[in-house]
């Protein structure tokens, strides 16, 4: 009995995994879009809501502070600070164009969550204390279900958002009639909902 047709086999995975899987994943996790190209997003979790924030139209966020932080601003924006006077801040919605890259920030408040959108195969745990980056590009336009995969408290079930893809136009216009939030957040994130 030869082992010869077991080392081919064994040399045929060795070199599947060096020269396409090890490649392409690295690609894929860690090769992140420009923030200059990207769209980007804040995503807040805590029990058991979703809290999401755009740049709004000069590209940057504003400041957090932990003395801002309250019922109506969720996420601690500060008030007196002019990057954040057009950011837009919205809850269980999250409104993204198609065919962009988008680069998230995920971060927790409370406990551990996971940030799961099936379609977009797209799978990342938000752990407290940590800003953990994720990347993906919708590819198709719609509504569709932002779970969260990781058991986080009796509310866990109920935990849940919906992603709006818009084409390019319709974002623009969503991002045009959002209102700028200052922190507080537009009622249910429904803003600009009607093309979902």
């Amino acid at each position: 009995m030869s082992l010869a047709p077991d080392f081919v086999v064994l040399a045929f995975e060795i070199l599947l995994i060096v020269v396409y899987a090890i490649p392409n994943w690295n690609r894929i996790k860690n090769s992140f879009p420009s923030e200059r190209e990207a769209n980007l997003v804040e995503v807040t979790a805590e029990q058991f809501t979703w809290t999401f924030r755009h740049p709004g139209k000069d590209a940057v966020f504003g400041r957090r502070i932990p003395e801002a932080l309250d019922f109506a601003n969720p996420l601690g924006l500060d008030p007196a600070d002019p990057a954040g006077a057009d950011d837009i801040v919205t809850v269980n919605v999250l409104h993204l164009p198609l065919g962009r890259k988008t680069l998230a920030r995920l971060a927790s408040k409370d406990v551990i969550h996971s940030f799961f959108i099936p379609e977009f195969r797209v799978k990342q745990d938000v752990v407290p204390g940590m800003v953990i980056p994720v990347w993906f590009e919708p590819t198709l336009a719609g509504r569709f279900e932002i779970t969260c995969a990781q058991l986080c408290g009796v509310g866990h079930a109920g935990m849940k958002a919906d992603v709006v893809v818009h084409t390019a136009a319709e974002y623009e216009a969503w991002a045009g009639t959002a209102a700028p939030s200052s922190g507080r957040p537009s009622p249910a994130g429904e803003v600009g909902d009607k093309a979902g």
